[in-house]
Formats: C-alpha cells, sequence, structure tokens
C-alpha cells in the first residue's frame, strides 16, 4: 500500500492549521491514511473532509481504519469516480483539495478544481517528484495560470502546491524548472519544528524557509496573519531548543 509519507502528513496538517480551513476535498482516499491526516488537522477548526476513492479492497480497509480512528464524524467517505463528485460540487465548495490518485486524470479534473476551489483555496498534489515525467503536463498547465502562484515542495514523494493567493509562490524559496518548456515553479527549503500562531502552539509541525538553507530543528514562531496566510509569510527564526 503506497501511502503518503509522515512528513507529507505533517505538511498538510500544517498547511490546514495556517488556513484555518474547514472544507477538505481527498482524491483518492486509499486505506485512509492520508484521510485521517486531513480530518485530525481540520478536526481542529470544525470542518470536514470529503474524500472520494473507487478500488472496493481499500475503500473497505479506509472505512475500518476510520471507524478505529474516532474520526469518523468529520469525514464523508465517497464511493465513486472523483470526475462525477467534482462535476456535482459547487463552487467554491473547499478550502483545499489534495489528490493523490490517477495522475492521468489530473489535467481532466482542472477545469473542475479550480470551480471548485474557493479564492483563497490551496491545492496540494502528491508525487510531484517520484513521478515527475507524469506530473509534469499538469504542473505546466498549473503554472500556466495566471491567477495560480505554484509550488514544488520537497517533503515526502514531492508535494506540488498551487494557490490563487497573489504572488504566494515567492515565499517558498529559490525559481526551480521542473520540467522542459516555460513551466517554472518555485521549491521551497522544508525543517522541521514548532509553529505558534496567534499565541495557539501546533504540534510537531513543518515549517518552510523563504532562505535556502532551512535547518534542521529550527524553532519559529509567527504572529496572527489572516486565515488564508501561511504562518511563515511573518516568521522570525529562534535558535533550536
Amino acid at each position: 500500500m503506497l501511502n503518503i509519507t509522515r512528513g507529507t502528513g505533517e505538511f498538510l496538517a500544517h498547511v490546514i492549521g495556517a488556513m484555518g480551513a474547514r472544507a477538505i476535498l481527498e482524491i483518492g482516499t486509499s486505506n485512509g491514511y492520508s484521510t485521517l491526516w486531513l480530518a485530525d488537522a481540520v478536526a481542529a477548526n470544525g470542518g470536514k473532509v470529503t474524500t472520494v476513492g473507487m478500488a472496493p479492497l481499500k475503500l473497505r480497509m479506509a472505512r475500518e481504519n476510520i471507524a478505529a480512528s474516532g474520526l469518523g464524524r468529520t469525514i464523508e467517505q465517497v464511493e465513486g469516480d472523483a470526475g462525477a463528485l467534482l462535476s456535482r460540487s459547487s463552487d467554491c465548495s473547499y478550502d483545499l483539495a489534495f489528490l493523490d490518485s490517477e495522475r492521468t486524470e489530473h489535467l481532466g479534473w482542472w477545469a473542475d478544481i479550480k470551480r471548485v476551489l474557493r479564492p483563497h483555496g490551496v491545492l496540494i498534489v502528491d508525487n510531484a517528484t517520484s513521478h515527475a515525467a507524469e506530473m509534469a503536463p499538469f504542473m505546466q498547465a498549473v503554472a500556466a495560470e495566471a491567477v495560480f502562484s505554484t509550488s514544488l515542495v520537497t517533503v515526502g514523494k514531492g508535494e506540488f502546491v498551487a494557490s490563487r493567493v497573489p504572488d504566494m509562490a515567492r515565499y517558498w524559496g529559490p525559481r526551480k524548472t521542473v520540467a522542459s518548456g516555460a513551466s517554472v515553479v518555485r521549491e521551497a527549503q522544508p525543517y522541521e519544528g514548532t509553529v505558534s500562531i496567534a499565541g495557539r502552539k501546533l504540534r510537531r509541525a513543518v515549517g518552510f524557509s523563504r532562505s535556502p538553507t532551512g535547518p534542521a530543528g529550527a524553532r519559529v514562531e509567527a504572529t496572527a496573519a489572516p486565515y488564508w496566510c501561511f504562518p511563515f509569510l511573518s516568521e522570525r527564526r529562534l535558535p533550536a531548543r
């Protein structure tokens, strides 16, 4: 079973907490491992995860894992085609969409993904570096959208991040060309630490540095920011403890 890495789970939880996201869409339930990371993070915001998958065996495993987790009230599990779910979803339905599914389908879903994301919405796609060749056409299409800011986060199997927030990508590190052609994204430098938002410390989270160094073990504190902002936009670096 090819689950996301723990680092990716921590990154997703960090983004959800920083955004204050309440409505999450996951395309690719698998056995529910990533679903539980999303649900645990969004539960603190009083939100919900809608997750869609098709494989019967994996869906059964996911139902069992969700039941055992105690997070069932935070999760709506949909059995069926992701494209069909997207097409019937209302405009501006989700704060964050996480894709970890058939990579060949991503381009076909893109028009609906744009439509269902809220104005501050964020898209995160797994396997951006582990399956770079398969991901390249989709990443190029998203990066070509003038209203989206894109980033490549080097955690786990590589997370491609796109946001409607103007110029967000400039906070994620130096530019890096990820495929032949004109498509350019940004690569962040990850480190683990503790993040404090409006006085509330998040549990062990993954932060990202605007500098190319971002030492492991760095401790980060952030000032309060609008709920769609990432806390490291206003970070001040403190020595590791």
